[in-house]
């Protein structure tokens, strides 16, 4: 079995210090560059590192040993649970390196036993569990490398098939569909009973509608008899106080729902015009009130340059739809693949919309389909910009919105990211030149916390770049952009404070570049600091292509993170644990929330009835014991919760009994039902709510 080289990576950003008996926490980097290391630019920089590096294929590991930097007995037999120094990175297989801050900075400790434990202690995973070689000598002075562990001892799987976060699922998830989920998720409370409901489609034209419990409400899913790639919307169309769910397809129809599962009267509603090719619907819907009259207008785009707004009996507004024109220099169609926005730009107390083409134009119309004054307006070089959703807020702080908008490559230059004033105008500073083609749409809200909306928004290509970009001079924030290697980011940002610690963050999804479909969640704080619990890896291949979600959808009064996936058809809820305050939830959905018009602020988030503020879960400590299993009841609830080794035998049965309405935390002792010590290694519990069962991996070490 051949055998491969053991690669070093520059020390990044890690979270310091330690406590009790838990695992070593590793030396942090220079603050504030832990996203500007060169390893995040190049798959192929090296460079010397004090620590261990751990190469690791399925046969064999192979591991380098710098000095340590404190003497351990050298007896096996008799070692104690003691730190080793340094960091170490990952390589599975022919050129796939796992990076410390992707491994979730992962520790070397030696078991009481004599053992070499590689644990990934954030996540909760044990890598391996090998026996010393007799020429393996810790307390050696000298450096001492070469050193062969076999793979046999490995306990349990190296990569898991559940995706590697400390963060909990949501009981009940995740969900499985019955097929590719490729457009996100819109929420609403659909049956007014105080808790939201998420609503996704697939591609094979089924859409669901799934409570906050994992639960599919009667009559559900529907079926559409067409591919749905664009994400929905909800809204109130008719002002009867329910809303609708909105989306359209790709053979051109925009479908309108009621929460109950009905199609309304009017719809399914074809977006044509006079013989014009109808074309694709792959944007969202945007959910406004154009005419001033109750109720929403449905404000939807095609792929070749249809422009339509239709009332809430699905009859066009007059003037609409609007044929857009292609550009002639270079040659392109006039393609809409994304959602408008809209927002009052003029300040005459109506709603203007606001469409980005694929012909590198942007356009400004009343609601009677005319344009506002000075548009439609030509974005520098012919940069097409009919792929990301277009945002709009204010970003310079005069009390006035202003049109974002950003761009793949021009004819003549970079990808950009464009700020137009009400008129038309580019602001001062603007356009900013990307370093690679951006699909996706901006994410407006105040990163840094200086009172004025900052831009941030991600590219495609194979080291992925998120910026965050102050509005008014358009510079970006101190330490970004942030570089994530060998990834793309095909998604919107979002903006929100995941931690609760007060300040907002920033959330991206991205895939691997090469050929294999691996997704990744990942969450940075203003200074570019990892969030806790982040990255989330999903399970082998996968992809995430749709901007997740980021709310109380059980309005516990804490967030919850929603993503969905096209490849394993999952619905993912994972409990952030942060209190969800209005305030810090700028922008937590595709287009800014679930009307998807846009506009920053434009839909104000009620905080849960609850007054509880969520409590911090230690498990996502660096250095917490991963034997604390939490979960809250609402009501009476008949509870059981048994231990299960990693074959999958029960070996204790903790809980079995009713219990009343709380918060609640039970922690493992590590013995099992006779009373006897299990070994350190991975364990499985299963929490069951009224027959209503969860699984989910734990770590034990002694």
């Amino acid at each position: 079995m051949p055998r491969h080289q053991v690669r070093s990576i520059p020390e990044g950003r890690a979270r310091g210090g330690s406590r009790g008996r838990a695992v070593q926490r590793t030396r942090r980097g220079q603050a504030g560059r832990a996203w500007r290391a060169p390893w995040l630019a190049s798959a192929r920089t090296a460079a010397t590192i004090p620590g261990v590096a751990l190469a690791l294929n399925l046969a064999t590991l192979l591991i380098l040993v710098l000095p340590a930097a404190r003497p351990v007995s050298a007896e096996p037999s008799r070692l104690p649970l003691e730190e080793l120094p340094g960091r170490i990175s990952i390589v599975v297989g022919e050129d796939q390196v796992i990076s410390p801050e992707e491994a979730r900075v992962p520790s070397l400790v030696l078991d009481p036993e004599g053992a070499l434990l590689v644990v990934d202690h954030l996540r909760g995973f044990l890598v391996g569990r090998f026996r010393l070689p007799a020429e393996f000598d810790p307390s050696a002075s000298a450096p001492l490398g070469g050193v062969t562990l076999e793979a046999g001892g490995l306990e349990g799987p190296p990569l898991p098939d559940s995706p590697l976060t400390p963060l909990p699922a949501q009981p009940g998830f995740p969900f499985l569909a019955r097929g590719p989920l490729a457009g996100g998720v819109c929420l609403s409370d659909g049956d007014g009973d105080g808790t939201l409901e998420l609503f996704t489609a697939t591609t094979d034209g089924y859409l669901y509608r799934i409570d906050a419990r994992g639960d599919r409400a009667a009559g559900w899913p529907r079926r559409l008899n067409e591919p749905i790639y664009a994400p929905p919307a909800a809204g109130d169309l008719d002002a009867d106080g329910i809303p609708e769910i909105v989306l359209g397809s790709v053979g051109g129809l925009v479908h309108v729902w009621d929460t109950d599962g009905r199609a309304k009267r009017g719809w399914p509603r074809l977006i044509g015009h006079d013989g014009f090719p109808t074309g694709s619907i792959f944007g969202a819907p945007a959910l406004a009130d154009l005419d001033g009259e109750p109720g929403l207008e449905v404000c939807i785009g095609t792929s070749t340059g249809l422009m339509a707004v239709l009332d809430s009996a699905g009859e066009f507004l007059p003037g609409w739809p609007q044929v857009l024109p292609p550009a002639t220099n270079p040659p392109n169609p006039a393609g809409l693949l994304a959602s408008p926005a809209a927002a009052d730009l003029d300040g005459d107390g109506r709603t203007e919309l606001v469409a980005a083409t694929n012909a590198g134009q942007v356009h400004v119309w009343r609601a009677d389909g005319h344009p506002l004054p000075g548009w439609p307006v030509a974005l520098p070089d012919g940069a097409r910009a009919g792929y990301g959703d277009v945002a709009i807020g204010d970003i310079t702080g005069d009390g006035r919105s202003e049109i974002v908008v950003t761009s793949e490559r021009g004819l003549h230059g970079q990808a950009t990211v464009s700020v137009l004033d009400a008129e038309g105008r580019m602001l001062p500073g603007w356009p900013f030149e990307l370093s690679a083609t951006c699909n996706a749409g901006a994410a407006l809200g105040d990163v840094n916390g200086d009172g004025r909306a900052d831009v941030v928004v991600a590219t495609i290509g194979g080291d992925a770049a998120i910026y965050a970009l102050d509005g008014l001079s358009s510079r970006p924030l101190a330490n970004w952009p942030v570089y994530l290697r060998n990834r793309t980011i095909n998604a919107s940002p979002l903006l929100a404070d995941l931690d609760g610690d007060g300040g907002i963050d920033v959330l991206v999804a991205a895939l691997s570049a090469g050929l294999d479909s691996r997704a990744s969640i990942w969450a940075f704080d203003a200074k570019t600091a990892q969030i806790p619990g982040f990255p989330i890896l999903l399970p082998g291949d996968e992809i995430i292509r749709a901007t997740p979600t980021v709310m109380d959808l059980d309005r516990d009064g804490d967030l919850e993170l929603i993503a969905v996936t096209e490849l394993l058809n999952s619905v993912h809820v994972w409990d952030l644990q942060a209190a969800c305050d209005p305030e810090r939830l700028p922008w937590p959905s595709l287009s800014g929330g679930c009307t998807r018009v846009g506009l920053l602020g434009a839909e104000p988030v009620t905080k849960a009835p609850s007054p509880r503020q969520p409590e911090r879960d230690p498990s996502l400590s660096a250095a917490s014991p991963l034997t604390a299993i939490g979960f809250e009841l609402k009501a009476s609830t008949e509870v059981q919760l048994v231990i299960f080794d990693i074959h999958g035998h029960p070996i204790r049965r903790l809980l079995d009994t009713r219990l009343p309405p709380g918060r609640y935390q039970i922690r493992w002792d590590g013995q099992d039902d006779r009373g006897q010590e299990r070994a350190s290694g991975i364990y499985f519990y299963q929490l069951s709510l009224e027959g209503r069962a969860t699984t989910r991996q734990l770590l034990l070490l002694h």
